[in-house]
């Protein structure tokens, strides 16, 4: 094997082509969507630190809670 193409060295190690497409497929999903998901998860926080004073920070905070987790089931219901 002469190159590191991916989909090549998948196909050649016996692979199917469309078993190995859903495979690259779904890694760069998953590399794409979490990174996102975690620097939106990490901003909304600073955003509740900064403009949120210490006494209703924990409120700000379960309000977030739920609104991450609506996210998270609309994404797995699709």
């Amino acid at each position: 094997m002469g190159n590191t193409f991916i989909p090549s060295m998948l196909t050649d190690k016996g692979l199917d082509v469309g078993i190995a497409s859903t495979v690259l497929s779904i890694a760069v999903t998953l590399l794409a969507k979490h990174p996102a998901g975690m620097l939106y998860i990490m901003v909304n926080l600073k955003v509740i630190n900064t403009l949120i004073d210490e006494d209703h920070q924990i409120t700000a905070l379960v309000a977030t809670l739920k609104n991450l987790a609506a996210i998270l089931f609309q994404n797995v219901a699709g």
